[in-house]
């Protein structure tokens, strides 16, 4: 597999365009915005009926890795509960 290094900021721009639209089609429920060169997207999610709804960011950057915010409620870390490193809590 060949890795695609952008020449320019319009390569980045371009990427983050095709990502926001996607994200628009298959995740309705978050709501996007372009900041840059990165993408804001933020909802409410609900991952079971018996679930709490979770109020999310996800940040974006071309090529990257996403990173995933819990914005609301406060989750404060405890030993029952497990937490993936690089995801961040506030």
């Amino acid at each position: 597999m060949v890795n695609h290094i952008p020449k320019s900021d319009g390569d980045k721009h371009r990427r983050i365009i095709a990502e926001n639209q996607l994200i628009q089609e298959r995740f309705p429920f978050l709501h996007t915005r372009m900041a840059g060169t990165r993408l804001v997207c933020r909802g409410r999610i609900q991952p079971t009926e018996a679930s709490a709804v979770y109020r999310v960011e996800v940040l974006l950057e071309p090529w990257g890795a996403p990173e995933v915010r819990i914005l609301e409620p406060v989750i404060k870390p405890e030993g029952k509960l497990h937490f993936y490193r690089g995801v961040l809590y506030r």
